[in-house]
């Protein structure tokens, strides 16, 4: 896996920001990638997913969502304010 990419998306408010990470996936990476549970990708990029009832009112959290497909993964990497 090779990441080719990173493209910052601006959010729609003052309270989140989204970046975009794409990965190129060679030989038996898709199949490896798509049976692995959410945990386990964001070991695998090593990062954690935080849920914002894990911080405390105006604090800053990490969420992740993967999108794996034959030829490329792409990570959304969210940054949000919890209010």
């Amino acid at each position: 896996m090779r990441k080719l990419q990173e493209i910052p998306v601006a959010g729609e408010d003052n309270f989140y920001s989204v970046l975009l990470h794409v990965y190129q996936l060679e030989g038996n990476e898709f199949w490896e990638l798509d049976s692995m549970s959410h945990v386990e990708k964001c070991a695998l990029i090593g990062v954690e997913d935080q849920a914002d009832f894990d911080v405390m009112p105006g604090g800053v959290f990490h969420s992740y969502q993967f999108i794996v497909k034959p030829e490329y993964m792409i990570v959304e990497e969210t940054l949000a304010c919890n209010v």
